[in-house]
């Protein structure tokens, strides 16, 4: 299975009676405690590789955002199939790839922490870019001068790499105006402790217009990100500068724009960001993925939860041992996939209506599902799935095959 597969933990909440002590799988599927987090690996697997192949096809490349999952089994488990790289949030993220041996991290925004920049000029004076190279994003020169003043008093002798971020109106951050790039781009190049590595966007947080068509709007900001790029062209102080971008909603849009800047300045790395790909999902990601109502690699579900019937107190009302603290409920609230009862699977016409901390409230047709009974759910929106478990269970071929353990 690979490096991914972790040694029991004794406090996690489902290990214990999953598991003996030597790691042995003891429990099938029907007898696993509950609730729990399960990954396909068959499904994980294809998704892999159904993306490695699209942007191979499209001359991109892939540095999925390790926020997803926050799993550097995961993580391993996606350089292992070809990713650039690995994209993180914050110091903390950060540091969780350095310790688990990612070499090549994108902090996909802005890193003005002292002490996480005190910690990372420490960690790249005795690193090599070869074992462990850092971008980080820059949208004020304001932004670069904490940066370069904190680096600059750590005793940094090796450069902190910056992309300047280009932002949207009424979006999140990076530079509104194309033409203040420049002023922000020089100030890093100007600095001994920063290098001026490329642009870096996020076309997730282009607002909807409120007549017209997003995709376009995407597609309009996109177009200005690779101008910038081009522009900038003159002064990155790297032979292989990166253009990244790419959520996991309109990366197609992404890839079509950005990709001919590979052609307009030599040595670039286009490089997507998306996380969300190889979880996939029953709800959000499966709406708005590219390849549903445009063009993109296809996907399936890769994760779900089991739970079981505790209650079935009035009526078509049956409750779930399964709340808010084990499966999410930001977007969308779980999906019935069936029922494991009594050896049998079945299909079952049966929704989710309410989550508390620890139930799920569920309207079922009378005795369709009783007391005991294993319910499947689908799950929606993978960035609120895995901050909820300490370990995600993988099963293959509905064997319980492992585990991949979280950092959150």
């Amino acid at each position: 299975m690979g490096p991914w597969l972790i040694e029991p933990d004794p406090l996690d909440k489902h290990w214990s009676p999953a598991f003996s002590a030597q790691g042995e799988v003891q429990l099938s599927v029907e007898d696993l405690p509950t609730p729990n987090l399960i990954l396909d690996v068959d499904a994980l697997t294809r998704n892999l590789q159904n993306m490695r192949e699209w942007t191979t096809e499209v001359g991109v490349r892939l540095a999925p955002h390790g926020k997803t999952t926050m799993a550097p089994g995961l993580w391993h488990w996606q350089v292992d199939a070809g990713a650039w790289g690995i994209s993180v949030a914050n110091f903390f993220q950060l540091r969780v790839a350095h310790h688990v041996g990612i070499p090549r991290v994108l902090v996909a925004n802005e890193f003005l922490s002292p002490g996480g920049l005190q910690w990372l000029s420490e960690t790249l004076s005795i690193t090599s870019a070869e074992t462990f190279d850092v971008v980080c994003w820059a949208d004020s020169v304001a932004g670069v001068e904490l940066m370069e003043k904190q680096l600059t008093a750590s005793g940094a002798n090796r450069p902190l790499g910056v992309c300047v971020e280009i932002g949207a109106l009424h979006g999140r951050t990076g530079i509104r105006a194309a033409a203040e790039a420049r002023a922000v781009a020089e100030r890093i190049a100007a600095s001994e402790v920063l290098q001026l590595r490329g642009v870096a966007a996020y076309e997730g947080s282009v607002p909807a217009p409120v007549e017209g068509d997003h995709a376009s709007a995407v597609a309009r900001y996109v177009q200005k990100v690779r101008a910038v790029f081009t522009d900038l062209s003159d002064i990155y102080e790297t032979a292989g500068p990166i253009l990244t971008c790419g959520g996991s909603a309109w990366f197609d849009i992404v890839a079509e724009q950005l990709a001919p800047s590979a052609q307009e300045v030599p040595g670039t790395e286009v490089i997507l960001r998306s996380g969300a790909f190889a979880i996939h999902d029953h709800g959000h990601y499966e709406r708005v993925t590219p390849g549903r109502t445009r063009t993109g690699p296809r996907f399936v579900p890769s994760a779900f939860s089991y739970a079981r019937v505790l209650s079935a107190p009035e009526d078509g009302l049956v409750v779930l041992d399964a709340g808010k603290r084990d499966i999410p409920y930001d977007i969308d609230l779980p999906r019935v996939l069936g029922v494991f009862a009594r050896g049998t699977w079945r299909e079952v016409s049966a929704e989710v209506f309410k989550t508390d901390d620890q139930h799920a409230y569920v309207r079922v047709d009378q005795a369709a599902l009783k007391v005991g009974d294993l319910v499947r759910l689908g799950l929606s929106h993978p960035c609120t799935m895995f901050d909820k478990w300490r370990s995600v269970l993988l099963m293959e071929k509905n064997q319980l095959v492992g585990a991949v353990r979280t950092y959150f």
